[in-house]
């Protein structure tokens, strides 16, 4: 009995030796899965934030980039406008100008009408004295003469 006592503690011994190389396997096998699950997860996760900060930063950007703009819009429809305002200003100062010296050119064209007219009257009237005048000298010469 002790002899087969002894090849059962054999086989149990073999059989726990066996076992405890099978559950080692098992165990690493499971451990290693266990670090990749974990390491994939936290490369997952990583990636998840890096592209949330990435997807901040690029959003901050847009909107400083937009602010610049705004501000470059503002500035250009600002010079635009002041533009538009002198080139106003100039066309309304030129449009008086222009109706001042139109204002101007007719009173003269007017004035020398006016003046021609008169001139003419005044020639006329002038005529008429120096021919009255003229008749009267005549006349007396003639009638000095003719006594």
């Amino acid at each position: 009995a002790w002899v087969q006592w002894k090849i059962v503690v054999k086989k149990s011994n073999a059989v726990k030796q066996i076992q405890r190389v099978v559950r080692g396997m098992i165990a690493r096998t499971l451990v290693r899965v266990w670090l990749l699950r974990r390491s994939w997860l936290v490369i997952v996760a990583q990636a998840c934030i890096r592209g949330h900060l990435a997807r901040k930063r690029v959003r901050r950007r847009r909107r400083r980039a937009h602010r610049s703009v705004l501000a470059i819009q503002a500035v250009i429809r600002g010079y635009l406008a002041r533009v538009r305002a002198d080139t106003l200003h100039s066309e309304r100062a030129a449009k008086r100008i222009q109706a001042l010296w139109r204002g101007s050119v007719a009173r003269v064209a007017a004035d020398r009408v006016w003046l021609n007219s008169q001139v003419v009257l005044i020639q006329k009237l002038a005529r008429g004295f120096l021919g009255r005048q003229i008749f009267r000298i005549v006349l007396k010469e003639n009638t000095s003469a003719a006594c």
